[in-house]
């Protein structure tokens, strides 16, 4: 069984008929003891009579070595049962769905992503939907910041991918049909992507005056389960940014990256 089954307590039981599988003698207090739990709270976990915390989730799915994107599922799929409130079980069922629909998107597009996996072909993408846009690669390398080259290069991909493409009457549109705005959780073409959205700020800070710019830093102590809220009220934000003002496009004039960060200042000791 998948996560995609939407029980993470099947899933659970699953990987311990796969091990018992593969080992005879593998048996629940060694599933425990792997979970780093008590045989009885295992037990209590898989009937339903206890749950699960969502930092204890967090904690499991390292422990069943999960991927990425298959932990946030895992995660998410326990705080829809366990999480504290109402609202943030809300919340993380709108994170079950849209981690499905991602998972299901990526499955029909694997390399989706691959043609926008750099911030000047972004930036060309979303610069086909402003009001004075021309389709012109000096104009475009001027807005862009970019060499002719590296913008002629950049609208190659998105004419290849058809994520841009020309009407009869000459007008180039973009085909959001075929784009998913939320990226995938790991591999090397997202780190080196968001390694640049990075350096791309750093730039804004310094050489962007500050009334076309804007920038905001909360620091605080939390838990991991805290953590992982934050993590999702992240996700809603931006959601809620592409819904309210993705349809207003257009009047746009400028391109603009929210890019909101979350990451330790310190280090974690290992027990």
């Amino acid at each position: 069984m998948s996560l995609a089954d939407l029980d993470f307590r099947l899933f659970l039981r699953d990987v311990l008929k796969e091990r018992q599988v593969k080992n005879p003698s593998y048996s629940m207090s060694a599933f425990a003891r792997d979970l780093k739990m008590s045989p009885q709270k295992l037990s209590q976990v898989l009937k339903g009579i206890s749950g699960l915390s969502v930092e204890a989730a967090r904690e499991t799915s390292k422990r069943l070595a999960l991927d990425p994107s298959e932990a946030d599922l895992f995660v998410a799929l326990v705080g829809t049962v366990h999480a504290r409130s109402h609202e943030l079980k809300r919340i993380y069922a709108e994170t079950v769905r849209r981690l499905l629909s991602l998972k299901s998107a990526a499955q029909k597009q694997p390399n989706e992503f691959a043609p926008l996996a750099d911030a000047l072909t972004w930036t060309c993408f979303l610069l086909v939907d402003t009001v004075d846009f021309k389709p012109e690669m000096s104009w475009v390398a001027q807005r862009a910041g970019a060499s002719v080259e590296d913008c002629q290069k950049a609208f190659d991909r998105l004419f290849e991918s058809g994520l841009i493409v020309v009407k009869d009457s000459g007008l180039w549109v973009q085909n959001h049909s075929l784009l998913q705005y939320a990226f995938p959780s790991s591999g090397p073409e997202i780190r080196k992507f968001y390694s640049e959205m990075l350096a791309r700020a750093t730039t804004a800070v310094e050489n962007v005056p500050y009334d076309s710019r804007y920038n905001h830093v909360v620091m605080l102590p939390v838990s991991e389960e805290v953590y992982a809220e934050m993590k999702l009220k992240i996700d809603e934000f931006a959601q809620s940014l592409l819904e309210q003002y993705s349809s207003q496009s257009a009047r746009a004039t400028r391109v603009y990256a929210c890019s909101v960060s979350l990451f330790p200042l310190d280090r974690k000791l290992e027990s």
